[in-house]
């Protein structure tokens, strides 16, 4: 699937559906920040 089909397919989702995976996406890049963040702190304190 490519990228362009993805953005069909969230486009073709109910308005709920998409606020939805809107949240879960922003969840999920607020974790990943999280964890670099994180990793940048340990390293950090080992140097």
């Amino acid at each position: 699937m490519i990228f362009n089909d993805v953005i069909e397919a969230i486009k073709s989702l109910f308005s709920e559906e998409r606020q939805k995976n809107q949240k879960r996406l922003k969840q999920y890049l607020r974790e990943k920040h999280h964890e670099e963040i994180f990793e940048d702190f340990k390293l950090a304190q080992v140097e």
